[in-house]
């Protein structure tokens, strides 16, 4: 697997404040992470494809940060570049 595709959930049903909390945090901070990070593309603030070829430290730290923020997440492998359709 070359590509990962990393999707964050906001919280389901009527998230608390502490879940909130952790879905604002997980935002502002993987923002920032991304944003110093190679090989990793943010297609939107919950959203992101990360190159394994760069090295799985950067897909490691994205995972990281979901967890500590206790934001739950889903993952797809690919073996390459996954195309985006994007409408207008």
């Amino acid at each position: 697997m070359k590509y990962v595709l990393l999707i964050a959930e906001f919280p389901k049903g009527e998230p608390t404040h502490e879940a909130l909390k952790g879905w604002h945090n997980f935002e502002e901070k993987s923002h920032e992470l991304v944003a110093n990070l190679q090989g990793v593309e943010a297609c939107s603030r919950s959203v992101y494809v990360c190159d394994l070829g760069s090295g799985l430290h950067n897909f490691a730290s994205l995972l990281k940060l979901a967890k500590d923020c206790r934001v739950r997440t889903r993952t797809l492998f690919f073996d390459q570049k996954p195309p985006f359709v994007i409408s207008e």
